[in-house]
């Protein structure tokens, strides 16, 4: 009896991981770019005593078609009145993450017509993902009067030239040639966040 109990256990016990594997891999949603944004946690920080806004994003899940080109994250700032402040925004600072370390960072920020705008990379090198997490900061005066503010970030999944156009907003963006991307929108205004 004994002899069963040490053969049996072990074997009930291989068979039901194996069960549960093969059952939690067939029921993985399957996600490409296109979806992405559905599954892309942004959010937004004023904190206008200190003269900062901070955004952050993170991907839920990584898109089965592969990434590839650049994104774009765009911040902007609103007076009481929920005028753009376009010039308000004086300087920036991007980092993605993979894990608890720092793996890029981009300095470098582009004047739109709302405010600014960063660049970052997509892409996968040597078991490094690029682009799925990250955070930044931009500072403004705090003489400015910033009571809102608002992050766009922009998704593209193909190789491109050149971001051409004013901003992150539907009538404003352009790339060359025209690809394949879509916008998320959150403001610390609207009581929805978006």
């Amino acid at each position: 009896m004994r002899n069963k109990l040490v053969i049996f256990l072990p074997l009930t016990v291989m068979i039901g991981l194996f069960v549960f594997g093969y059952l939690s891999v067939i029921q993985t949603e399957e996600v490409n770019n296109e979806q992405l944004d559905s599954h892309t946690e942004l959010t937004i920080d004023l904190k206008g005593d200190e003269g900062t806004v901070s955004a952050s994003w993170n991907w839920d899940a990584m898109p089965s078609d592969g990434i590839a080109g650049d994104d774009y994250i765009e911040i902007v700032l609103f007076d009481e009145n929920e005028k753009v402040l376009p010039d308000a925004g004086t300087e920036g600072i991007l980092e993605l993450g993979q894990r608890d370390d720092v793996i890029y960072t981009v300095e470098e920020t582009v004047q739109t017509e709302d405010g600014l705008m960063m660049v970052f990379p997509n892409r996968t090198e040597d078991n490094v993902t690029y682009g799925n997490r990250g955070s930044l900061v931009i500072s403004f005066d705090p003489g400015a009067e910033v009571h809102g503010a608002e992050v766009r970030y922009a998704h593209t999944w193909v190789e491109h030239e050149a971001f051409t156009g004013e901003g992150l907003t539907e009538d404003r963006i352009d790339f060359t040639p025209d690809i394949p991307h879509w916008v998320l929108r959150r403001s610390t205004i609207s009581p929805d966040g978006e």
